[in-house]
């Protein structure tokens, strides 16, 4: 186990303050301790980009006191205490990781220092034990995929964050006694601004935000809207994310309204969809899925359903039938499209548009 303010990378373990000194040929540590020395120095702001999910990455200024609060809320919620210790597997260049390399350095954590990648319990050494990380779905993914879940279940505390949970991943981890959390967030609002527990008895139906300091509420079209001591200067927040608001704390996430897709003039989700197709699906399609849209002379779009693996004409009526019979007439699937992969960020996170992309220039119109 780490002491605190100490540094695990590739073998060695050092303290910050040795590291500190040295010039890393490693780019992914280099990184690293450039945040460290400039977080130290007291610089007031840092310059994160957006994931690209929804198109081009986009530079978003962060200032250090939006950072603290950050830290603070967190803090306060998950209970982190000084002298802890942390495992950091993920880029530092966007928010999530560096929101969490700074959450370990203002508490004194001993830094377990990954490079980011699926294979996240690599080259660890045989005593690990940390007490908080984060990861993506992906990284989930690989590690049950691999029967690693021991590795995952050596935290307290595991945030998952940067793209949706999928049916099969929540049933992996669902009993597990380690405090998993799905976070909702983005980098405007300095990483999560709100949970949702998966595991345990204590699992929960809803996100919920982290503190009262943060406040919610939704537009007549059911656009989130945010107000965060963590946003740049504690500014409002309108987001693009499609919610169901429970009550002033808790929300449902329902999509986003840049994808929504207008079939016959009805607006539908394909992230609803998804969700409603979820559990039908894990029984049949082994590998990754999702639902999109096709342009539609008669219809303006259709929705369609994407797979990367091959089914028999059997198989695919039978998910038309299902379909058909489960869900509302104009969330069913008008036709099944197969690409070779779905066009992911590196974070695991679905490329909508980009698939939206792909499919009509294959297809012709319906």
């Amino acid at each position: 186990m780490l002491e605190p303010n100490t540094l695990f990378f590739q073998g060695q373990i050092k303290s910050i303050e040795k590291w500190l000194k040295e010039l890393p040929s490693d780019p992914y540590l280099s990184d690293v301790l450039s945040i460290i020395r400039a977080w130290r120095s007291g610089q007031t702001s840092f310059l994160l980009h957006t994931s690209g999910t929804t198109g081009t990455p986009k530079p978003v200024w962060a200032q250090r006191e939006a950072i603290e609060a950050s830290i603070r809320l967190s803090t306060e919620k998950l209970v982190l205490q000084h002298g802890m210790t942390a495992l950091l597997p993920l880029n530092v260049q966007f928010v999530g990781g560096f929101m969490l390399l700074l959450r370990a350095l203002t508490l004194n954590m001993g830094i377990y220092l990954q490079k980011p990648q699926q294979a996240i319990w690599k080259g660890l050494p045989s005593n690990f034990h940390a007490d908080f990380t984060a990861i993506s779905p992906l990284q989930l993914h690989s590690v049950i995929e691999k029967g690693e879940l021991d590795f995952l279940e050596q935290h307290r505390i595991v945030l998952i964050g940067g793209a949706p949970v999928s049916k099969h991943l929540l049933n992996a981890i669902s009993d597990s006694k380690t405090a998993f959390f799905h976070t909702y967030g983005m980098t405007e609002t300095l990483s999560h601004i709100a949970f949702k527990r998966l595991s345990s008895s204590q699992k929960q139906a809803h996100f919920e935000t982290i503190s009262p300091e943060i406040r919610i509420w939704a537009t007549k079209d059911k656009r989130l809207c945010i107000q965060s001591p963590t946003a740049y200067n504690g500014q409002i927040i309108e987001t693009n994310d499609l919610v169901e608001i429970i009550d002033e704390q808790t929300f449902d996430f329902v999509g986003r309204a840049d994808f929504v897709i207008n079939t016959g003039g009805i607006k539908v989700s394909p992230e609803q969809i998804e969700a409603q197709l979820s559990h039908f699906l894990s029984g049949i399609l082994k590998k990754e899925w999702a639902v999109s849209d096709l342009k539609s002379d008669l219809y303006g779009s259709i929705v369609v359903l994407v797979i990367t693996e091959k089914l028999s004409p059997d198989v695919q009526k039978f998910i038309f039938d299902y379909s058909n019979s489960h869900l509302p007439r104009y969330h069913t699937p008008k036709q099944i499209l197969e690409l070779e992969a779905l066009p992911l960020t590196t974070f695991g996170k679905l490329q909508r548009q980009e698939l939206r992309v792909q499919i009509n220039e294959r297809s012709q119109k319906y």
